[in-house]
């Protein structure tokens, strides 16, 4: 018996978009990587097309303190946002951390759950669990690498 219906929508929503971005990434990047985080964005466009009706792009534009914030794709009907996040090289995890965590306070202070989503091609982050382990004790953030 599936205890699907046990799981949250926004989790539930969370969960097949780190499926279908799992699937299609490595199948979109598999000759060639993206330059950059903008061209990773969109291929996962391209990807996440199909569920164009429960995803926004870049929207909304959200105030914390004296800027503004937005994130990479949102769903404001179940307050998730979703951030993509591109380890290129080991120099690159700390600036990804550093996002996080920057996230994690203005997302969380505005009530947005959050899935981080970080495409690690090269496996710069050795040990997932622990970098995953204060964005998930967190219950309204969740976290999905694609390799």
């Amino acid at each position: 018996m599936s205890k699907e219906h046990l799981i949250s929508s926004w989790k539930r929503l969370a969960n097949r978009i780190s499926e279908l971005l799992k699937k299609g990434v490595p199948i979109a990047c598999q000759t060639h990587k993206p330059a950059d985080e903008p061209h990773l964005q969109q291929l996962c466009d391209g990807i996440l097309a199909a569920r164009e009706r429960e995803l926004v792009r870049e929207f909304p534009f959200m105030r914390w303190s004296s800027s503004f914030t937005k994130p990479d794709w949102s769903n404001e009907d179940l307050r998730l946002w979703v951030e993509l996040k591109y380890a290129r090289a080991k120099k690159d995890v700390r600036s990804i951390t550093e996002d996080i965590a920057a996230d994690i306070t203005k997302y969380s202070d505005n009530q947005r759950r959050t899935l981080y989503v970080v495409y690690d091609p090269s496996h710069v982050i050795i040990d997932e669990d622990t970098f995953s382990e204060p964005i998930r004790r967190r219950p309204t953030m969740e976290v999905t690498f694609i390799r």
